[in-house]
């Protein structure tokens, strides 16, 4: 067990994928990285803690419904615009567990491999 934020995930989908950047974004000295997967439709939280974000692997199905589809794509230049390192991926499926199986394990590894944002915007897609 850790609390060091560059080794914590919180991870979500649908309504826990709103919830999870929430937790990351404004607990970000705790959550340093957080995983979402076809995201319900909600808002970002104003400006969260001082000092580095989080790094975010969003996940989105191309058949996730209209309302959460729009909404996981306006996450990522939102996320971005904030100074967040965003990686965006896109399958084709929707939001039930036999779409996602396997891609949990393949989001860890890639949000691992980069160093949290300190400032400045990072962009990658």
């Amino acid at each position: 067990m850790t609390d060091a934020p560059d080794r914590t995930v919180v991870s979500g989908q649908g309504l826990g994928g709103t919830a999870a950047p929430y937790a990351g974004l404004t607990r970000p000295e705790r959550f340093g990285r957080v995983l979402v997967r076809s995201p319900s439709p909600g808002r970002l939280p104003g400006e969260g803690s001082e000092g580095p974000g989080p790094v975010v692997h969003l996940g989105l199905g191309l058949h996730d419904g209209a309302a959460s589809a729009e909404h996981g794509e306006a996450l990522v230049p939102a996320l971005r615009a904030r100074g967040h390192l965003v990686h965006r991926t896109v399958h084709t499926g929707g939001p039930d567990h036999a779409c996602w199986q396997g891609l949990p394990a393949d989001a860890l590894a890639e949000t691992f491999r980069e160093e949290r944002p300190v400032g400045g915007v990072h962009a990658r897609a």
